[in-house]
């Protein structure tokens, strides 16, 4: 059976010159900001050309690994990959808003089509590997009878290997030695079990801190008071009280590097999916710690497109 598979190309920010809404240093020299990432040239193709040549040859007893893909953004864009390509279906989802607006708009396409299934939403801007992609469907098959969501993190050590430096953190592995980790750009999701709303409030509390003005002033309560408006309607309720007691303790030790897997684990079936009681014991939220870098490895500047060259040349 295939994953079906979202990659995310809308302008997220920026790509109307609308700086304020980017991290100023992704519109500096060697920045990228202001660029469709899926259109960027790697090595003499088009990233997006080179991605999906990536999803649709990785295969598992000669079946597609993804199918169908979704590639989310300008319509405009991608009109000449709508079609069929060895065996797997490439459909548009029109949306080019910030990325609360684009969640909103893959929510609906979700939900329509692929309610249950364990749906694979990636970053347009990576250029995952084979080998790495194998690792990725190794989880998958592990996880796909129990999870709703499943979010591999990558060891920081791999991430040097391949000559990308991103920001690592430090979480408590399952013997409680501290590990660093780069965050992941893949996640495995299941439509129907997620708080999307939640999840569109946290996109849009983000960028509104990036933005001039009231927001950036507000700073931290404001981003609190966004997230409010989600958590109290009704369906999110039972959510509220947790996140309430948890969020700035959870903060804190996310940042000190003292939190443990099985805690992140439990704050994200918490915050993120909807009460199943018939599931209680079910591992619904997985946090895995990987040696695949390609899965986190977002080209962000001329540095980052530089390395994935190289590597490709590998």
């Amino acid at each position: 059976m295939s994953f079906p598979l979202v990659i995310l190309g809308g302008r997220g920010a920026g790509k109307r010159h609308d700086a304020a809404l980017e991290k100023p240093v992704n519109y500096g020299p060697g920045g990228l900001g202001d660029q469709y990432k899926l259109l960027l040239p790697i090595a003499g193709k088009a990233l997006l050309e080179r991605s999906l040549e990536a999803y649709i040859s990785a295969r598992e007893d000669h079946c597609p690994l993804f199918g169908p893909i979704y590639l989310a953004g300008p319509r405009r864009m991608f009109r000449e990959y709508a079609c069929e390509r060895n065996g797997v279906r490439i459909h548009r989802i029109d949306t080019d808003g910030e990325l609360h607006e684009n969640l909103n708009t893959i929510r609906r396409t979700l939900l329509r089509k692929h309610p249950h299934s364990l749906v694979t939403m990636a970053a347009g801007d990576i250029l995952p590997s084979q080998g790495d992609l194998s690792g990725l469907a190794t989880l998958l098959r592990k996880h796909e009878a129990t999870v709703d969501a499943l979010f591999p993190l990558v060891r920081a050590g791999y991430m040097q290997e391949i000559g990308i430096d991103k920001r690592a953190y430090a979480i408590l592995d399952h013997e409680g030695e501290a590990q660093p980790y780069v965050f992941g750009q893949i996640y495995c999701l299941r439509p129907a079990q997620l708080r999307w709303d939640i999840i569109e409030a946290g996109a849009k509390a983000v960028y509104a801190r990036r933005k001039e003005g009231f927001m950036q002033g507000f700073g931290t309560w404001g981003t609190y008071l966004l997230l409010a408006t989600a958590l109290l309607k009704p369906r999110n309720i039972r959510s509220a009280p947790f996140i309430a007691k948890n969020i700035i303790p959870y903060a804190r030790r996310i940042a000190a590097g003292n939190l443990s897997i099985a805690d992140g684990e439990r704050a994200g079936a918490a915050i993120l999916l909807y009460n199943d009681p018939r599931r209680k014991h079910a591992r619904r939220f997985a946090v895995e710690l990987t040696s695949f870098p390609t899965l986190a490895a977002d080209i962000d500047n001329l540095t980052e497109k530089t390395a994935t060259e190289h590597r490709l040349r590998q």
